[in-house]
């Protein structure tokens, strides 16, 4: 039967992790590993549980993987990324304007009680302090919480060029722009309500088109 099934042990009997297109991620009582659709012979089931009988035919030996290196048995479900991040602030229209003095364009209407800007893959919102504390579970005992946001750059050059533009639109500089201890360049301003925010060019990170981050550089 066409596809690799990707084992070293007896075929048998296997339990469906889950799902995707064209693969199904399998598990019995010892290994976990992957086998095409196109590779599955009989059987039942789907994302959330089942059986699958498969072929029974050894597969080459240049298709046998060594189970200790096979993916995990565990589906995490929280994917490795950041969708939102929201600034509590004390005085909404205060926050939206520093931001767009910066020349970043909210999503929301002046009326709207939170903003929302489009920052490349993820989304910054703006949002009153106390309601974001009440809609967090959390008690705000006020000052920094121990959260510093950072901006990359391509150049040493473009880090003076923001710093400037913060300080012109009423940030407070925290740090002037400067060589830093980990062989890169940077500086630090806060927003209006305190939240610091590092600007920085790092020569070992890839700052891609799109301005996203890549840490092999």
């Amino acid at each position: 039967m066409p596809g690799a099934i990707f084992w070293t042990c007896a075929p048998s009997a296997l339990r469906v992790v889950r799902a995707s297109p064209g693969l199904v991620w399998l598990e019995d009582d010892q290994v976990a590993g992957a086998v095409t659709t196109t590779s599955v012979a009989t059987g039942s089931g789907g994302r959330d549980g089942g059986t699958i009988n498969f072929d029974a035919q050894t597969p080459p030996s240049s298709q046998r993987h060594d189970h200790t290196r096979m993916s995990p048995r565990k589906a995490h479900q929280m994917e490795q990324r950041v969708s939102l991040i929201t600034l509590g602030v004390t005085d909404l229209g205060r926050a939206r304007d520093f931001y767009i003095a910066l020349g970043w364009t909210p999503a929301a209407s002046p009326d709207d009680d939170v903003v929302f800007f489009q920052a490349g893959g993820l989304v910054l919102g703006l949002w009153s302090r106390e309601q974001l504390a009440h809609d967090s579970a959390v008690r705000d005992s006020g000052g920094w919480g121990g959260v510093t946001l950072a901006y990359n750059v391509r150049s040493p050059a473009e880090v003076d060029a923001v710093i400037e533009e913060a300080r012109a639109a009423g940030a407070v500089i925290g740090r002037e722009p400067a060589p830093t201890f980990w062989g890169g360049y940077s500086g630090v301003f806060a927003d209006p309500d305190g939240h610091p925010w590092e600007v920085a060019h790092n020569p070992g990170w890839a700052l891609l088109a799109d301005g996203s981050v890549s840490l092999s550089g």
